[in-house]
């Protein structure tokens, strides 16, 4: 009986208890309920948010994928107009970087300031890639396309820089080893000496030959002249070729192959 009395009371107590706590919460239920709300808001925003992200991102590669089967640089320019922030971009970038690059080399013989102008469009198209700080396979990349614009433009301690960067940073990379290379060749005076000799040179088209980027490499060199030879009188004066050997003795000055007609004596009949 005791017992039982006991449980009631202490039922009693725990029933007055909640009530005392609902009278204290009973005011703020409001707010919690907001905050319930709100917070299943945000939960559902950043679900939707992160749906369409992934569907940009998708699209974004989708879109990056089609300009390489066209492989025209309008195809990639669409891409960082359409999906400037996605990594399709940065990837978009650097093969606008490369195609810059292969032009700017290819016309390094022929059209010294296209050329130029390519390389530099590489230099920046490089730059703005590293500029985000990408990782990986990316910044790799563009590392290294920004080390080989800068050697072509004959820019070679910035290029040493950045091969040095390629295989110090990316050591298990694909392009480490021959980054290393590259730079150890040129830190040589051979390689410095050759880039300034060939920024002194006048490159001109081939001759009788119109300027296109097929036409073969042509550079007009300002050879030495060689000195006049001197004849016996003392005037200069070049000198004739060389006869070509024949048996035949050559005729004598103001002579002719033709046979002269002899005329008969008046003796003979």
């Amino acid at each position: 009986m005791k017992n039982d009395r006991r449980h009631e009371l202490q039922e009693n107590d725990l029933v007055d208890s909640v009530g005392t706590m609902m009278d204290r919460v009973r005011p703020h239920v409001r707010t919690f309920l907001g905050i319930g709300v709100l917070g299943l808001l945000l939960i559902a925003s950043g679900i939707l948010i992160s749906s369409r992200t992934r569907t940009t991102r998708e699209a974004a590669w989708e879109s990056f994928l089609a300009a390489l089967s066209q492989g025209t640089p309008e195809a990639f320019e669409e891409v960082l107009v359409r999906y400037p922030d996605s990594p399709a971009a940065g990837w978009s970038r650097v093969v606008l970087g490369d195609i810059a690059l292969s032009e700017g080399t290819n016309s390094a013989f022929s059209n010294r300031e296209k050329s130029q102008e390519r390389l530099r469009t590489a230099v920046e198209l490089y730059s703005q890639v590293v500029a985000e700080r990408p990782q990986g396979m990316l910044a790799e990349r563009a590392v290294f396309g920004l080390a080989k614009s800068r050697e072509s433009l004959g820019e070679i301690d910035e290029a040493i820089r950045g091969y040095q960067a390629v295989s110090t940073d990316f050591p298990s990379g694909a392009l480490a080893s021959l980054s290393a290379r590259r730079a150890d060749s040129l830190k040589g005076d051979d390689a410095r000496n050759w880039y300034e000799w060939f920024a002194a040179q006048e490159v001109a088209p081939p001759v009788n030959s119109p300027l296109d980027e097929t036409a073969p490499a042509a550079i007009e060199t300002k050879a030495i002249p060689s000195e006049p030879a001197i004849s016996e009188e003392g005037s200069e004066k070049p000198l004739s070729p060389k006869a070509p050997d024949s048996d035949e003795t050559p005729p004598a000055d103001g002579a002719t192959d033709k046979p002269t007609e002899q005329t008969p004596s008046p003796d003979a009949k």
